[in-house]
């Protein structure tokens, strides 16, 4: 009769460093004009060539475009149910609060003059919210004034908010007037956002391309139906996220993860390798340890860590992947 003998195999297995999806509780829209915009387009030339080889082709031509006037408008929903899941705190919606206010305050160039006209909060007193939000932002009206029929500046519109019937449980401010209220921001309180929370945002654009698009030679974004201009919800985040970069220099928990030249996958490893409790967690998991969710705390670190991924989300599941060799016994006759 055989006899059964044990033997052991090394088996090859991967596992990642990820931390998972992080649903943002901070969501933009798309901005839009309040009338279809007409473009401008001006050819430009430079009077110095780079080498030799151009001196020969004379000067180099080039185009730039603009809108001479428009006003946009976005809007903001903020959902308590995901700001206590990925932590974002009171502290932080006032810290958002004011990158509205100063949003393109630090984003002035030579074809880009946007200012900010209007910002309205609408804060409920439920989590789920009292009134839904299309009737609230029904209420904020943007209309011309009486014999102007193409705009030209912001004192030619007439900003209107009827209160009239709107439940007392539901607090519609202007916060336009808290314009400077920077120096009041403290650092995270971790106190949670309880109620419901959305904002609605007028800008104006002057001489200026508020948004390009590359693949349209750097024109602004129209919709093709409509005339009317658009501006991207990634373009209003880039801006938001630069104002708490610059405004929030050394405050803990206000980083931004999101910055042009960053490596996506070496920022979601660093929680595996300078936190202690997911780097040994992870050690564990290589070991074999199937019950170990390494993802959930690598979003937690990162989440308390960044300001943008606690408010607007982030997809955290690209990390790289190591190969680990695992010991299997398997019976041999």
């Amino acid at each position: 009769m055989a006899k059964s003998t044990t033997k052991t195999n090394g088996k090859t297995n991967t596992v990642r460093r990820t931390a998972g999806r992080v649903r943002g509780p901070v969501q933009v829209t798309m901005a839009e004009s309040l009338h279809p915009i007409i473009v401008d387009t001006m050819s430009i030339t430079r009077c110095m060539a780079t080498n030799e080889k151009d001196r020969e082709k004379g000067q180099t031509m080039g185009t730039k475009h603009r809108i001479g006037y428009a006003l946009y408008q976005f809007r903001v929903y903020v959902s308590p149910s995901d700001a206590q899941k990925s932590g974002f705190d009171a502290s932080d919606l006032r810290l958002f609060e004011n990158s509205l206010l100063h949003l393109f305050d630090e984003d002035r160039a030579a074809r880009r003059e946007l200012n900010i006209r209007k910002v309205f909060r609408a804060l409920h007193t439920s989590k789920y919210g009292n009134v839904p939000a299309h009737e609230i932002f029904e209420r904020i009206t943007a209309e011309l004034k009486p014999n102007v029929s193409s705009p030209t500046s912001f004192k030619d519109y007439d900003i209107k908010v009827n209160t009239e019937g709107l439940l007392p449980t539901v607090q519609l401010t202007d916060l336009t007037a808290a314009y400077g209220t920077l120096d009041d921001i403290g650092t995270n309180t971790f106190e949670p956002i309880t109620s419901r929370v959305e904002y609605l945002v007028f800008f104006e654009v002057i001489n200026s391309n508020p948004n390009g698009d590359p693949n349209a030679d750097d024109r602004p974004r129209q919709d093709s139906i409509s005339g009317l201009g658009l501006v991207t919800d990634v373009c209003l985040k880039r801006k938001i996220r630069k104002f708490v970069l610059e405004s929030q220099k050394g405050v803990p928990h206000r980083e931004i993860f999101f910055q042009e030249g960053q490596l996506l996958n070496d920022l979601i490893s660093k929680p595996y390798d300078n936190d202690p409790v997911v780097k040994a967690a992870f050690e564990a998991k290589k070991a074999g340890d199937k019950s170990i969710d390494t993802d959930s705390m690598a979003q937690t670190v990162l989440c308390r860590q960044y300001f943008d991924v606690r408010a607007f989300g982030a997809v955290l599941s690209t990390g790289d992947k190591e190969d680990v060799t695992v010991q299997e016994e398997t019976e041999a006759v």
